[in-house]
């Protein structure tokens, strides 16, 4: 009976390094995934100064992973558009399709919100590369911590893992 026990628990220490690592892929997938649809936001408003809810929905279909979840969020929420202002929603959309983002990259979403539909296409164009520039840089920097990361959790997780294997032997 104690092996049996002792290997559950190492199971379940590699389990919580496996979750760990998933949520950072996922993290990661997810600011990718924004960076793509914002590029193609900034061409759609200065090629063809699309209105808000055509570009919702068009980046909707045309995004990947969480940034296609908060597209379509969006998209659906464009309904309420009379009865609340743009910024509103777009706020509600990235805190309810985006919690794997840290609060300052949702915070750098939120400030681009605020630009969209209210001023010139430039000033809005402007507003996007800055955002994307941001996220870009957290992206990157998650990057480099996911790979170091992602060993320490692995060994610290077997490690812990061993030691109650032992301990319990």
């Amino acid at each position: 009976m104690r092996p049996a026990g002792a290997l559950l628990i190492l199971g379940a220490c590699m389990a919580f390094a496996a979750v760990g690592t998933k949520q950072r892929s996922r993290r990661l997938q997810t600011l990718n995934g924004l960076d793509a649809a914002l590029r193609l936001m900034e061409a759609e408003i200065e090629a063809r100064a699309v209105t808000l809810p055509e570009l919702a929905g068009f980046l909707s279909v045309r995004s990947s992973c969480g940034a296609a979840r908060f597209f379509q969020l969006l998209s659906s929420s464009l309904d309420a558009l009379g009865e609340r202002p743009f910024y509103c929603l777009w706020t509600a959309c990235v805190r309810q399709a985006l919690p794997e983002l840290k609060e300052t990259e949702r915070q750098t979403l939120n400030e681009l919100g605020r630009s969209l539909g209210r001023y010139s296409l430039e000033c809005q164009t402007r507003a996007i590369r800055l955002c994307r520039d941001r996220l870009r840089q957290e992206a990157a920097a998650a990057r480099e911590s996911f790979a170091r990361d992602r060993r320490l959790i692995w060994g610290l997780s077997f490690a812990c893992g061993a030691f109650l294997l032992i301990l319990l032997l």
